[in-house]
């Protein structure tokens, strides 16, 4: 018995009971799978934040330098200011703090512009501070884009990663990723906002000096699973908390889903958040 061809978008009339069976199955299988990333794509897309006050954050002006590069890495203090041409690099100019660079990595589907006042705090203290996106939102799909920005700008003496939730996860694998940034010196500490490693990316023995900062009223992080990864990170890992603070404190997105009700304004727990942080680099940077 003889068949007519197979045309793709048309089943013959003669097509086998079986292998038309087959072909409707492949065909709506595909088709899920097409709405399914589609579906995905467009949920990613849509994220959190930045509210007003992060927009005002982003504005360059003569107290503090903001840029923006062409692949929408956010760049706060003398970083900035070397990115626009106005200083360089040399020339003794640049204060020891100038000359650490801080890369921050967002939250899992909260816009990276919504960290831009935390950000400027930072660089407001003297640091160095780069901001990167993710993308589809999620850091997940770009784990070591801060290779990318500690190769870029190398005369940067030393580095520190930080990230929130999601992004302090792939902090933390960047740093597993990477052993030979912090073996070498080059990459000196990790800030961990609301955030920790996922089970198995053990940095026990990592030389990068940590710092964990939770808040009291985050209802979205995860204690139990937190408490759990605690010995995966080095033994003088310094663990803080934010009174009174939340999950979206950290930032400037609003409300969080599942999130609870902080007791202080975001302004003051980043505020606190970056008086901690500035301490902690103070010490073990050795300023």
């Amino acid at each position: 018995m003889r068949y007519g061809p197979v045309r793709v978008g048309k089943l013959p009339l003669r097509m086998p009971g079986k292998l038309r069976i087959l072909a409707i199955a492949l065909g709506s299988i595909l088709a899920l799978i097409v709405i399914v990333v589609l579906g995905f794509v467009i949920w990613a897309s849509r994220p959190l934040g930045p509210d007003g006050r992060a927009l005002e954050a982003l504005q360059d002006g003569p107290d503090l330098a903001v840029q923006r590069t062409d692949d929408s890495w956010l760049l706060f203090g003398h970083v900035a200011d070397v990115y626009a041409g106005r200083v360089g690099w040399n020339g003794g100019s640049a204060s020891a703090r100038e000359r650490t660079g801080i890369v921050f990595y967002p939250g899992g589907l909260v816009d990276h512009r919504s960290y831009a006042a935390f950000a400027r705090l930072l660089a407001t203290e003297g640091y160095s501070v780069v901001i990167v996106p993710a993308p589809l939102n999620l850091m997940v799909f770009a784990p070591d884009r801060a290779l990318e920005v500690i190769t870029r700008f190398s005369s940067i003496d030393r580095w520190v990663i930080a990230g929130h939730s999601l992004g302090a996860a792939m902090a933390t694998n960047f740093v597993r990723r990477n052993p030979q940034l912090s073996r070498s010196g080059q990459l000196r500490a990790m800030v961990l906002l609301a955030g920790y490693p996922a089970e198995g990316w053990d940095l026990s023995s990592d030389p990068v000096s940590v710092l964990s900062i939770s808040a009291e009223y985050d209802e979205v992080f995860n204690r139990e699973s937190f408490e759990n990864t605690v010995g995966l990170l080095p033994p003088d890992t310094v663990f803080s908390t934010i009174d009174r603070g939340n999950h979206a404190g950290f930032g400037d997105y609003g409300l969080q889903r599942g999130d609870g009700t902080a007791r202080i304004s975001t302004a003051e727990q980043q505020r606190v958040t970056v008086e901690r942080i500035v301490d902690f680099l103070d010490r073990v940077l050795e300023f």
